[in-house]
């Protein structure tokens, strides 16, 4: 498949080279922040070669489409973003990359008007065969388009776990971790540029791993002391925290006080056919550890329903798993047969409306368990960082990632706002600068 796609990839660039300069780009990214990141590290590397590249701009000749392939909702939101560029912009040049351009690149090709079609492994070049495809050469850098408030900094590549729903490890297989010095080098660099929270991804960032940080918390300890406000991990794996890591984390005042911990299901039968390393009791052991270490700390999942041989009990189960561990957020997924997983051949697949049912009653109760955590808020004063404003209303999030509005100028966009919590509208807090009303 390696050699097929990159045969593609160098006829679709030849092709073009006789076309007219192409020097603005859009660049559309779907799934996790990984993806984000390395759609943004496009971005900035774009902008040093000449390329007018920015996120979501959809008025531009030329459009990268950063993919996700976790779900089939997740390949088809892919594909209907890529015809919805073109049918917006006819003659538009597209390139598709990511995790679903890795795992089924000929389905993308097919697409009318898609020109190039570069999988992961082809990251690291891809933006050279941009501007390429651009059939522009190197010209004066152009500034950053970098938000300076919450941006995300990746540590760490592919996964080896093989969950029996999960294509990951087949679109990423290969763990790799960037060296301590690398990336505390862009950390600094960030810093200079007045950002003010750092999301800290992997693809299993459990696992990170190198030379002058043999583990997670020591390159937590490097980048806490490049005097960034906040730093804030993106999602852990249960098994890759043991009691030393619980330790360290709570010990660093930038870290904020949330973890994002996938929980999948609440029943034991269901996680072993998963191929989930833990049982409903270790998870719930992990979070009251980690909640007696840390105070405060905030924990928000991921739950699947509907894996085959889920019963209504199985079901049960993960609901009262949530309740009990009274999630401040819940991320629901419907499980697809994924090609090429273990579960893809199960039996006892469950029906798609039973599956579309479940999500419903998760889905509420993540918004009950949501509206409790904002309401626990009412009265306290949590720093803010400011990430929009639209009509006189910020929007942002406090360190246990509670998303907070308040009535603000357009000048504290970007910087973090000390805000006395008066109420809440659903999930989301509502309040006032505390200095307005001291």
């Amino acid at each position: 498949m390696r050699a097929r796609t990159r045969l593609r990839v160098l006829l679709m660039v030849q092709y073009t080279r006789s076309m007219t300069a192409l020097t603005t780009v859009g660049i559309h990214t779907l799934g996790c922040k990984v993806n984000q990141y390395e759609s943004d590290r496009l971005c900035q590397q774009l902008r040093a070669l000449g390329l007018d590249a920015a996120p979501g701009r959809r008025q531009a000749p030329l459009h990268v489409v950063n993919t996700c392939s976790v779900t089939a909702v997740a390949e088809a939101k892919g594909r209907k973003l890529i015809r919805r560029l073109l049918h917006d912009h006819p003659g538009a040049q597209l390139v598709v990359t990511g995790c679903y351009a890795q795992l089924r690149p000929q389905e993308l090709a097919a697409i009318p008007g898609v020109r190039l079609v570069a999988g992961n492994d082809a990251k690291g070049r891809l933006a050279s065969l941009v501007l390429a495809l651009a059939g522009s050469s190197p010209t004066p850098a152009l500034p950053p388009a970098r938000s300076r408030c919450r941006v995300f900094l990746g540590v760490q590549d592919g996964c080896d776990n093989f969950c029996a729903y999960c294509t990951v490890p087949h679109a990423r297989p290969h763990l790799v971790s960037r060296p301590a010095s690398e990336v505390e080098g862009e950390l600094r660099e960030l810093v200079a540029q007045g950002v003010q929270e750092v999301v800290i991804c992997g693809i299993r960032l459990g696992a990170y791993r190198s030379a002058s940080a043999q583990h997670l918390a020591a390159l937590l300890r490097r980048l806490a002391a490049t005097g960034i406000p906040r730093l804030r991990l993106s999602s852990l794996e249960p098994w890759d925290i043991g009691e030393e890591l619980i330790g360290e984390l709570a010990a660093l005042p930038a870290l904020c006080p949330h973890l994002h911990l996938p929980a999948q299901s609440g029943d034991d039968q269901v996680l072993a056919r998963m191929g989930r390393r833990y049982d409903r009791a270790t998870y719930l052991g992990l979070l009251a550890r980690l909640q007696a270490a840390w105070p405060g700390l905030a924990i928000t999942t991921d739950l699947l329903v509907g894996f085959p041989g889920e019963t209504d009990q199985a079901f049960a189960h993960t609901v009262s798993l949530a309740r009990e561990a009274g999630f401040a957020r819940i991320h629901v997924f419907a499980y697809s047969p994924r090609p090429g997983t273990r579960a893809a051949g199960l039996p006892e697949q469950v029906p798609a409306p039973v599956k579309a049912e479940r999500s419903k009653v998760l889905l509420a109760l993540g918004e009950e368990l949501s509206a409790g955590f904002a309401e626990i808020h009412r009265g306290r004063v949590v720093p803010v960082l400011a990430e929009t404003r639209r009509a006189g209303v910020c929007r942002g999030y406090a360190p246990d990632y509670l998303p907070v509005q308040f009535p603000g100028a357009a000048s504290t966009l970007g910087r973090i706002v000390p805000v006395r919590i008066t109420g809440a509208a659903g999930r989301v807090a509502r309040g006032r600068p505390a200095k307005e009303l001291t």
